[in-house]
């Protein structure tokens, strides 16, 4: 996945975070508070586009560039993976 590729980390499965993942606070400066408002940002970008990712690792701010691909499946998601509900984000079809 392009998280992957950029080297981004995330929890591990579990209904209790462990905090050993990358929290995500913006994308390319654009605050987002919540899985849904960073998907409808990429939603509005490209393949291939690179947009820069604001995380926080190890308590250190940093930048990460991830170079997009299309959805899994070729389209985009119509319906969010929420925390808790397990599985992968997007969801898989």
């Amino acid at each position: 996945s392009p998280a992957d590729n950029a080297g981004l980390r995330g929890e591990p499965p579990g209904i209790i975070p462990s905090g050993t993942g990358d929290a995500i606070l913006a994308v390319d400066g654009v605050s987002v508070d919540s899985v849904a408002q960073m998907v409808d940002y990429l939603n509005d970008r490209r393949p291939l586009e690179t947009v820069v990712v604001s995380i926080v690792r190890d308590q250190k701010r940093q930048n990460v560039n991830v170079t997009l691909a299309e959805w899994p499946y070729g389209r985009t998601p119509n319906i969010l993976w929420r925390p808790g509900a397990g599985g992968d984000c997007p969801p898989a079809r």
